[in-house]
């Protein structure tokens, strides 16, 4: 069986070496993007098996990322969660139709939280 895909799109270095470390352990095969359009660019040329996105990136948002994977065949029904620390739900909730529990907050969550958050998605 190989390895579950995931994408995560990250403008801090340090969450994202933290994050992608932590999948690593568990076995997941893990691409970083550091801007939205990096993201987007992989995610439409790879396809991964889940996406972890941040809201504030330094080129685009991350709504706009949301909204061109989900405009994409393939992007419909991957599973995305948003990984952030300066959105509100409400904000997040306005711009994009995404349940509430796949929204996680960076001060909140644990590298624990995220890796489980993930599992319990893929499965």
């Amino acid at each position: 069986m190989s390895k579950a895909s995931i994408l995560l799109i990250e403008d801090s270095g340090y969450l994202a070496e933290s994050v992608q470390d932590a999948l690593e352990m568990h076995d997941y095969e893990v691409h970083v993007a550091s801007t939205g359009q990096a993201g987007i660019d992989y995610a439409l040329a790879h396809h991964p098996d889940f996406t972890l996105l941040d809201i504030r990136l330094p080129d685009i948002s991350g709504y706009e990322v949301y909204s061109t994977i989900r405009a994409d065949s393939w992007g419909k029904k991957t599973p995305i969660a948003i990984l952030t620390a300066s959105e509100s739900l409400e904000s997040i909730s306005k711009n994009i139709n995404m349940p509430l529990e796949h929204v996680l907050f960076k001060p909140n969550q644990s590298l624990s939280d995220i890796v489980t958050h993930i599992e319990k998605r893929l499965e």
